[in-house]
């Protein structure tokens, strides 16, 4: 909230107040004048100041903070990782489907060319019934 600017902070208004409040830019005493016209900013310091002198509950805040950091990380890794497995998969997929297209290509021009189906068969890894198919679609 850098662009946040007071020219009077008695005159501010509640969301003026809360902005302050969160900006972090404001003084003790400024936050002061501020509380005095908005109680709930008043409460809401109160629990801040209350919260970060307790060595404990601090202690755990921080520890749950760096848990959902070490979770994020793990997802962000596990993500990258399943991305490349993804595009490994799809490589190794679109070379099966091109060799196999290549092979059907072939199929036809042998078919086109009068060529026994047992000897397309043998050359093109096809099956007869493959062949056959083809045939129809010629």
């Amino acid at each position: 909230m850098p662009k946040l600017k007071f020219s009077d902070v008695k005159k501010a208004k509640r969301l003026e107040a809360w902005g302050a409040y969160f900006s972090g830019v404001s003084d003790e005493k400024e936050l002061e004048v501020l509380c005095m016209n908005e109680p709930l900013l008043k409460e809401a310091l109160s629990y801040e100041q209350a919260f970060t002198n307790n060595d404990k509950m601090y202690r755990k805040y921080q520890q749950r903070e760096d848990a959902i950091r070490e979770e994020t990380t793990k997802i962000r890794l596990g993500e990258k990782r399943g991305e490349k497995r993804g595009i490994i998969i799809g490589r190794e997929q679109g070379i099966i489907i091109g060799e196999r297209r290549k092979a059907e290509l072939m199929a036809k021009e042998m078919l086109a060319d009068g060529v026994d189906i047992k000897f397309i068969a043998k050359y093109t890894k096809l099956s007869i019934e493959e062949i056959n198919a083809l045939r129809l679609n010629i």
